[in-house]
């Protein structure tokens, strides 16, 4: 199976902008990119997400140029191995996919270091104004057919429904208060819902 390849999560975009909330201009483009590819599922394809979370939401390309294959030019290590396979010629291409890996290790880091060290920027510098925020919706492994939901209980808590948590029943709807979710997230750096469970009363309650 081939996929394409595809950058950092938004938490991890989150993260490295240390939970301070980004630009309200890169928000509205993520947000633009999600929206789009929730108004595909749901109008296109009648499918719920269900799981909608920073996570689940991939930049199409690294923040660190460096990691990124295609941008920082180095060369795919893994190769399809030749013949029969048996353990002495397993072991032989894992000593020579490691080799290859340290090397290419060696590479980046001499990149990096040729460039001045921009893998990641100093802790009073960090500026995200270069990344590319574009970025597409991953992770179907919860999704279902409007018509046909598999579960009642869906979505991470923090970016849960509440007529799930009610167990009212959900359609399209649970995906936009997720999306919702991850906006005041991203704009904030903070999440919207911290639940933590108490003494006499349960997260969902909370």
């Amino acid at each position: 199976m081939v996929l394409e390849f595809l950058g950092d999560s938004l938490l991890r975009l989150v993260k490295y902008n240390r939970y301070k909330g980004l630009p309200l201009n890169k928000v509205r483009e993520i947000c633009q990119c999600i929206l789009i590819g929730l108004d595909y599922l749901h109008r296109e394809h009648g499918i719920i997400h269900t799981d909608l979370k920073l996570e689940n939401v991939l930049l199409v390309s690294t923040i660190d140029p460096a990691k990124d294959p295609v941008r920082s030019g180095v060369t795919p290590i893994l190769e399809r191995p030749e013949g029969n396979i048996n353990g002495t010629v397993t072991s032989l291409i894992e000593k020579k996919l490691k080799r290859r890996a340290r090397r290419a290790v060696a590479k980046i880091s001499g990149q990096r270091a040729s460039m001045g060290g921009m893998g990641e920027a100093p802790k009073s510098e960090r500026n995200i104004d270069g990344i590319n925020v574009r970025c597409k919706v991953v992770d179907f492994g919860n999704a279902c057919w409007a018509d046909k939901p598999f579960a009642e209980e869906i979505q991470t808590r923090q970016y849960r429904a509440p007529e799930v948590i009610l167990q009212a029943g959900y359609s399209f709807s649970v995906d936009m208060w997720s999306f919702a979710c991850i906006a005041f997230e991203l704009a904030t750096g903070d999440m919207l819902f911290t639940p933590k469970v108490g003494q006499g009363f349960s997260e969902d309650e909370v």
